[in-house]
């Protein structure tokens, strides 16, 4: 997971929009009325995803005097609608929010949409809320759907308000066979709150990150099995773990941005410089 920077707008702008553009005066009207206990819900939100306790707030059928209905048609027919002001002026803004693109929960597929960290389906008051959507790629947001945690260390992570680059959770193992494979496991410091440990293995479960990860390093392995049989004949396992360690030192600092600590290659990398099988790996090429 990376950190993605909070919304540069609270929900107040929003529902100042979106009285503008309805057009059902009864339903404006309403909106304007709910928008105190909103706003209200927004603190609470930022104040629950501080001290990791967002899990807490219950489901709802209602937000002042909006039901859900009417809340999720708010963010699904104006919020999300191709054309909307409110989807060129706050959507759009919140898609683009991930640095490079990509969808900070997995960190490899595209950003393709907005996840509702609480589910819209059962949180009204939260359905466009900014501090709530978060830019994600479709599988996530399909993995995820309508998941709420029933307890602190089963909540997933949440891109605006946790950090778990503070500390090498992802760790990888080279498994001996025929090409080699690496598995992956989250693995958390010690000296982690068990609240904070048992997220990041949460995250890690619920997304099916270990398989995401084999599937790239599958073809990363086979990718580099040239260069590999290269370095081994011009200077032996040496040669070759020297090589992949310099690489998982270039993806933990990459140019102009802050260390990174875990990422699916930096694992792969490191483990496959440690594996005195795999530095001594002959693989099999089309140009051997």
């Amino acid at each position: 997971m990376r950190p993605v920077g909070l919304p540069g707008f609270a929900v107040r702008p929003v529902l100042d929009a979106a009285v503008q553009i309805l057009k059902d005066a009864d339903t404006v009207q309403r909106l304007w009325n709910s928008v105190p206990e909103i706003e209200a819900a927004e603190i609470a939100y930022l104040q629950r995803a501080v001290a990791e306790q967002l899990y807490l707030i219950p489901a709802a059928a209602e937000i002042g005097f909006m039901s859900l209905a009417e809340m999720k048609k708010l963010y699904n027919g104006s919020f999300v609608r191709k054309g909307s002001y409110l989807r060129a002026t706050f959507y759009d803004a919140l898609l683009v929010s991930a640095p490079f693109g990509i969808c900070p929960s997995c960190y490899q597929r595209t950003v393709s949409t907005l996840d509702h960290y609480l589910p819209k389906d059962s949180h009204p008051a939260f359905a466009v809320t900014p501090v709530n959507l978060v830019p994600c790629c479709s599988d996530c947001n399909k993995i995820k759907s309508t998941i709420q945690a029933a307890s602190a260390d089963l909540q997933l992570l949440h891109p605006y308000f946790d950090n778990v680059e503070d500390g090498v959770w992802l760790k990888a193992t080279v498994i001996e066979s025929n090409p080699p494979s690496v598995n992956f496991a989250a693995d958390p410091p010690a000296h982690w709150s068990e609240i904070k440990q048992g997220r990041v293995k949460e995250h890690f479960r619920v997304l099916g990150l270990n398989k995401l990860f084999i599937a790239h390093t599958g073809r990363l392995i086979a990718d580099i099995g040239f260069r590999m049989n290269r370095l081994f004949a011009s200077g032996g396992a040496v040669s070759v773990a020297n090589h992949l360690t310099e690489e998982a030192h270039t993806r933990r600092n990459p140019a102009g941005l802050l260390p990174v600590k875990n990422s699916w290659q930096i694992a792969a990398y490191a483990a496959l410089s440690e594996s005195e099988f795999f530095c001594a790996y002959q693989h099999k090429t089309e140009y051997d």
